[in-house]
């Protein structure tokens, strides 16, 4: 995965992000797409795989540390 990828999918626009907004942009979109907070079940597996994304983006930085 390249860095553009995950700070794509965690809406970061910076292009060298301190690991406190990193942190901070992986709370935001984990709370927006956590498959449990989805009241509509039409969006659940959406809400799945974009969970899912949002957690692998998240470990590329964590790996990185």
């Amino acid at each position: 995965m390249r860095l553009a990828e995950p700070l794509s999918i965690l809406n970061i626009v910076e292009s060298n992000p301190s690991i406190d907004v990193i942190k901070k942009a992986y709370r935001k979109e984990q709370m927006k797409w956590h498959p449990d907070r989805q009241y509509k079940k039409d969006n659940l597996s959406l809400a799945t795989q974009r969970s899912v994304k949002i957690n692998a983006a998240f470990e590329v930085f964590e790996i990185g540390q």
